[in-house]
């Protein structure tokens, strides 16, 4: 947020668009086997990590931090809070919240498409 300073020892949580990259940072430093086509390389990406499950696991990261949000809500000391940055930190949840519920919305068109055929790969 604009003009919110961070004097605590904690920084502040990655918004959700970057949260949910950063389990792929923590993949890709693995030491995977060689690839299926035999080059040797070692990438981080195997051939059975598709672009499906890269998407699944981005829904997946996304949804728990959603759910943790305000886990830490009963910490706040509400009377000792910078009245000056209030306006900002809701202006951002706000602005968070739509985001998240235009999330939601595209999860529950998928939803309402149905389960896509499976492919096979040989």
């Amino acid at each position: 947020s604009a003009g919110r300073e961070n004097k605590g020892a904690e920084p502040d949580p990655a918004p959700p668009e970057q949260a949910a990259v950063e389990p792929e940072a923590e993949t890709s430093g693995r030491s995977d086997p060689p690839r299926a086509d035999g080059d040797g390389s070692r990438t981080g990406v195997t051939p059975k990590r598709s672009a499906r499950n890269h998407s699944n696991r981005i829904v997946e990261v996304v949804a728990d931090n959603a759910k943790n949000l305000t886990a830490q809500e009963e910490l706040i000391d509400f009377a000792a809070l910078d009245r000056q940055q209030l306006p900002q930190w809701i202006k951002d949840l706000e602005e968070g919240s739509r985001l998240l519920q235009r999330f939601i919305r595209r999860l529950r068109k998928e939803v309402q498409r149905g389960v896509p055929p499976q492919t096979t790969s040989h």
